[in-house]
């Protein structure tokens, strides 16, 4: 049923995006992540050829690799255990959510999770990757483009490259990210 709204959306020129990190709420902040599951690297800036050469270096690392239908592939590392977030919104909460404009929301600095970026922008930086900043940084509410949608902006298919199959039955949650709320559907007209 929500596959077949998407699908529907899509089919209007609405790209499909999902959060990888579970959501408290509808409305993606920070403050409505619940835990962080999952580190997303990209980088628009260099070419395929050379993402897909060092996401083979890192791959036994990796749960996913979904090339996102334009420039760059979303390499998708598992945080293990996975980092509560202690400033996620619950129940009563939702009256907060409204106040919060996304842009300026209240820092969620969480030093388990900052010490493990830093780790991998140190280890990226020795493989001289070029990351894109915006990702492998502190929005671990991010969202990126589903697979299988195509990226309306290119018309290409966005894809999955790789999937790890020892996944465990909750990393499978992965592939079926097609549920309520953590995917949207983001209207073309902007």
């Amino acid at each position: 049923h929500t596959v077949r709204k998407l699908e529907d959306f899509s089919e209007l020129g609405y790209d499909i995006y999902f959060t990888p990190n579970p959501l408290s709420y509808k409305r993606r902040l920070k403050r409505t992540v619940k835990e962080i599951r999952y580190l997303v690297i990209e980088a628009d800036d260099i070419p395929i050829e050379e993402q897909f050469l060092f996401s083979e270096t890192i791959k036994r690392n990796l749960r996913a690799i979904v090339f996102s239908g334009n420039r760059s592939l979303h390499m998708y590392l598992p945080i293990l255990p996975p980092i509560r977030n202690p400033y996620a919104l619950y129940g009563k909460d939702y009256r907060q959510i409204d106040r919060i404009v996304a842009d300026q929301e209240p820092p969620c600095d969480i030093p388990e999770f900052s010490s493990l970026v830093e780790d991998w922008k140190r280890f990226l930086s020795d493989y001289s990757f070029k990351y894109d900043q915006r990702t492998v940084s502190t929005n671990f509410a991010r969202y990126f483009r589903v697979p299988f949608f195509p990226n309306h902006t290119t018309g290409k298919l966005v894809d999955v490259c790789f999937v790890d199959v020892e996944f465990d039955n909750r990393d499978r949650q992965f592939l079926k990210i097609c549920t309520t709320p953590n995917t949207i559907a983001v209207d073309p007209s902007g």
